[in-house]
């Protein structure tokens, strides 16, 4: 196995595991989540129940098609870029805006939850970096087979 190979397959597993465990996690309490997503300030109260369910279930969704689907594999890597970006652009406004709060990313009681805000920036610029290696190096031999 090649070192590239055996990059993307740590890429994948990180990533793919973490985005899995944080939609596991704010899964288990939804209350928590949603309290956190109102705490950013910036979403209408109409949204932040069904986006405190549904967002986790669309994160376990891309973490295992980038971890076990390989089909789904560059659909799953193009939306973890999607949601990362997302995030990135939220918590820099938070981190701009001077808030202090635990993002929630991980659910509310996670050992990976720290650093409040400028934390969870710096945790989401080390994975876009990570699911961007894997776009642009995991799916070489997928694009040599179409």
């Amino acid at each position: 196995m090649k070192l590239r190979e055996i990059s993307v397959w740590i890429a994948r597993l990180i990533v793919g595991g973490l985005f899995t465990y944080a939609g596991v996690m704010k899964l288990l309490n939804p209350a928590s989540f949603s309290s956190s997503l109102a705490g950013f300030g910036i979403l209408p109260v109409g949204i932040i129940s069904p986006l405190a369910l549904g967002l986790p279930v669309v994160e376990i969704f891309f973490g295992i098609a980038v971890l076990a689907v390989p089909a789904l594999r560059r659909a799953g890597t193009i939306g973890l870029v999607c949601l990362l970006l997302t995030f990135i652009t939220v918590l820099s406004w938070a981190t701009i805006a001077g808030k202090k709060m635990e993002c929630s990313c991980f659910g509310s009681d996670s050992f990976l939850e720290f650093g409040g805000t400028v934390g969870a920036l710096v945790r989401n610029l080390v994975m876009v970096t990570m699911v961007t290696y894997l776009l642009v190096h995991g799916y070489k031999s997928e694009r040599l087979r179409s």
